[in-house]
């Protein structure tokens, strides 16, 4: 499959991670981790098994297995940890774990527009505009108790503090691996208290023992893992960075 990310408009940095697009014959099942953010996604080919064409998905704590029915084109805008509360004004807990058709929030345009684009470069500024058009920044929280900010957490990135960490550390340490790190080392690396911890984790999100996952890893899970490497780098094994 070939993936592109894309930079959003300056004004929208702030909450909006990246756009990008993924393109490629479909068939196979496909398994995507969860990352920690929210994302809008748009089939602009054949749909995914039981999924409507344009959807939210909400922060995910555990592996979703996606079935591509046919050819697969697709359009997403990955948001910051907390970047869809800027644009969608109910508490993202509400939708964790969610996968929700566009229409259901009220922005089937945004569907239409994507649909009626003759190329990404259209989508791309049609999306900034569809974004700009709903952006409404939270207020900024200060203070407060630990119990208050917890909320206020859950509230604008939809998972609790210590369930969103789990996967981000996750993550940092699939890219350890993946940098070349043996797994007794990753665990340490990566902030568990030792293999046994990790191996815990890795069966909770993704189902399965890291070497298993790593044995099945999909296509699409070796480009996102790969993807969110690039986002945040790590040291490759030898290097004294």
């Amino acid at each position: 499959m070939d993936y592109c990310d894309y930079l959003p408009a300056p004004a929208l940095r702030q909450f909006v991670a990246c756009y990008w697009t993924l393109s490629g014959p479909g068939g196979a099942p496909e398994r995507v981790l969860p990352d920690g953010r929210a994302e809008l996604v748009v089939h602009l080919a054949d749909p995914f098994e039981n999924q409507a064409r344009a959807l939210f998905i909400g922060q995910q704590r555990q592996a979703v297995l996606l079935r591509p029915l046919g050819r697969v084109e697709v359009f997403g805008v990955r948001f910051h940890p907390a970047g869809a509360a800027a644009f969608f004004r109910f508490p993202q807990s509400e939708l964790a774990g969610r996968i929700v058709p566009m229409a259901d929030l009220g922005a089937k345009n945004w569907e239409a527009e994507m649909h009626d684009a003759p190329t990404t470069a259209v989508r791309r500024v049609r999306t900034d505009a569809f974004l700009l058009r709903r952006l409404q920044p939270p207020a900024p929280t200060a203070g407060g108790s630990r119990r208050q900010r917890e909320r206020e957490f859950l509230r604008t990135v939809g998972l609790p503090p210590q369930t969103w960490a789990r996967i981000v550390r996750f993550q940092r340490a699939l890219a350890l691996r993946r940098a070349g790190m043996a797994w007794a080392s990753v665990a340490l690396e990566a902030g568990y208290y030792d293999q046994a911890h990790l191996i815990g984790d890795c069966r909770r999100i993704t189902g399965l023992a890291p070497l298993a996952r790593e044995t099945a890893e999909t296509a699409m899970e070796r480009m996102l893992v790969a993807n969110f490497q690039d986002a945040h780098p790590v040291a490759p094994v030898g290097s004294n960075a």
